[in-house]
C-alpha cells in the first residue's frame, strides 16, 4: 500500500495505485488486521478505526507549483472515510464495504454482515461488514462461527422490526461482541439503522 495523505491523526492510504496490485484488496484487509494489532502494541486505550472501499478513482498528481502532491479523489475515496466513522459507532476497529467483502479471495480472512447505513452525503445505503482474521484453531474457528449465525438470527430479526425478538437473540452476546450490543440498542430502542 502507498500512504496518500496525512490527515490529523488520520491516513489515507491506497492500494492497486499508483501502480497496479494483483491482491490489492486481500493486501489493504490483511494490513488493516495488522495495524489493529500494532496500534495495540504501541499505544494503550486509544481506538483504532479503519474503513475500506473499493472502486473507481480518479488517482495522479495534482496542486500548482506551491503545492503539489499525488493524491486520489472520488465517490469512493469519501464512501471508505464514510464507513471509518461509522466503526466508532458500532465499536469495531475494521468495517470494509459490500464491495470489498465480494472481492476478498484470502483463505486468511473472515467477514460478518453488520447491517445497512447511510453515511451521511450518499443517497445509497451499504451494506457494512466486519473484517476477522481466520482463527488457527477449529475450535475457535466454530466458536467464531457460532457466534456470526446466532449474531446472523437477531439481526434478521431486528431487520423486519421484530424488536423483542431481535433482543432476546442478541441479549446472550452484548458484553463480548460490540456489533451485537450496537444492535441490541438501536432494537431496544425499536430504531432502524442510524444514518452517519
Amino acid at each position: 500500500g502507498v500512504v496518500i495523505r496525512y490527515m490529523g491523526d488520520g491516513i489515507l492510504s491506497c492500494w492497486n495505485v499508483p501502480y497496479p496490485f494483483e491482491n490489492h484488496v486481500d493486501s489493504a484487509c490483511l494490513a488493516a488486521l495488522e495495524m489493529v494489532e500494532k496500534m495495540r502494541e504501541v499505544t494503550e486505550g486509544w481506538a483504532c478505526g479503519i474503513g475500506l472501499s473499493v472502486g473507481d478513482i480518479v488517482a495522479g498528481s495534482l496542486g500548482s507549483d506551491q503545492v503539489y502532491a499525488y493524491d486520489v479523489l472520488g465517490a469512493e475515496v469519501n464512501q471508505a472515510s464514510r464507513v471509518e466513522g461509522i466503526t466508532k459507532a458500532v465499536g469495531v476497529p475494521i468495517l470494509v464495504t459490500g464491495n470489498v467483502a465480494k472481492l476478498i479471495t484470502s483463505d486468511q480472512l473472515l467477514v460478518r454482515r453488520v447491517a445497512r447505513f447511510l453515511p451521511v452525503g450518499m443517497e445509497t445505503e451499504l451494506e457494512l461488514f466486519t473484517l476477522h482474521a481466520k482463527p488457527e484453531s477449529q475450535d475457535d474457528m466454530d466458536a467464531m462461527q457460532k457466534r456470526f449465525e446466532q449474531y446472523a438470527q437477531g439481526l434478521a430479526l431486528y431487520e423486519k422490526a421484530d424488536w423483542e425478538a431481535a433482543c432476546d437473540a442478541l441479549r446472550p452476546m452484548v458484553s463480548e461482541d460490540a456489533p451485537a450490543r450496537y444492535i441490541y440498542t438501536l432494537a431496544s430502542d425499536r430504531q432502524p439503522p442510524r444514518t452517519f
